[in-house]
């Protein structure tokens, strides 16, 4: 409620109030994400004793397919759900292809062709 009270005092006193800045690019720059991404599993795994239980940040351009996490009450659980499992899909199919032979790259072909070029919108 303090924080409501100092806003009125400002208000009726004529000053401006401004509780935002104005977007920093570099936040949304993809080095700058895998960067945190990196410092913040360091900092998690350098409070974990047990080796087998320390967190590893997905790497992009590995054969498998991320799968994602599912927020408490999130209206699009369902769709995520039907995502999830076809990424699981995917990942089993590589896996298979890697024990049978197939070399990393042909797989990684076959993602780029099958799977993120499709999934690419269409602008017209």
């Amino acid at each position: 409620m303090l924080f409501a009270a100092d806003y009125l005092i400002q208000q009726s006193c004529g000053g401006t109030l401004r509780l935002f800045t104005t977007k920093d690019e570099r936040f949304k720059n993809e080095a700058f994400i895998a960067e945190a991404k990196e410092v913040y599993t360091a900092l998690i795994n350098s409070h974990i004793s047990d080796p087998k239980q320390r967190l590893k940040v997905f790497d992009k351009n590995s054969v498998y397919l991320p799968t994602r996490k599912i927020g408490k009450n999130n209206p699009k659980e369902e769709e995520i759900k039907a995502d999830n499992a076809a990424r699981q899909e995917w990942n089993r199919t590589a896996d298979m292809a890697l024990i049978t032979g197939i070399s990393e790259k042909t797989i990684l072909v076959i993602k780029q062709t099958q799977i993120h070029e499709k999934s690419q919108p269409v602008y017209p």
